[in-house]
């Protein structure tokens, strides 16, 4: 009988608690990064002896803006992906254009020293020395956007990398909430037996 009236006030305890933390600000479920807004979600929660009771809304809450922000970094992963494929064409159209530009020279060198361009007459020289400029200004902008799509591969790693951590850690965090939420329930399953078994 004790043992039953010791249960049902430690419950009206925990349910005031609880009750008082439904009147406070979720503000910092609103913003922040996702282990800051972990933090405040453990530093809401209520002990009894070695766990943690956690509010349903803010669960919720918090699993709603995992969501979001997975959802966000999916979306900045394809969002990079479609930026990778054109910088991809557009090495590839640049590549074209070098080999073009070198065929081009090589037929021009094998040419006479003097002819007409656009009704200009230019001697060999002259004519080399401005195709070696277009090639080289070509051949830098195409490193300039090879250098471009390996930082955008760099970052798109990184989205991965840190999208599959927060998955991981998600999935943890949820395994034990819900090993430490069957404990409690067998637990209160164990003592309602015990009461049942003293009260008759």
């Amino acid at each position: 009988m004790r043992n039953l009236i010791f249960y049902a006030l430690a419950f009206l305890w925990v349910s005031v608690l609880t009750g008082q933390g439904s009147n406070e600000n979720t503000g910092s479920l609103n913003d922040g990064t996702i282990d800051s807004q972990y933090d405040y979600l453990l530093d809401k929660s209520n002990n009894y002896q070695q766990y943690k009771v956690v509010r349903k809304d803010f669960l919720n809450k918090f699993y709603g803006n995992v969501a979001d922000t997975l959802e966000s970094n999916n979306n900045e992963i394809a969002n990079l992906n479609r930026t990778i494929i054109m910088q991809e064409e557009s090495v590839d159209s640049m590549k074209s254009k070098v080999e073009t530009l070198q065929s081009d020279l090589a037929q021009v060198n094998k040419e006479k020293d003097s002819f007409s361009l656009f009704g200009i007459l230019l001697n060999k020289s002259t004519y080399n020395t401005m195709m070696w400029s277009l090639i080289l200004g070509l051949l830098g902008a195409l490193i300039f956007y090879i250098f471009r799509f390996n930082r955008s591969h760099a970052v798109t790693a990184k989205a991965k990398e840190n999208l599959s951590k927060t998955k991981s850690e998600f999935d943890a965090y949820r395994k034990k909430t819900l090993e430490k939420e069957q404990v409690l329930m067998r637990k209160l399953q164990d003592e309602l037996n015990k009461n049942e078994m003293n009260m008759g």
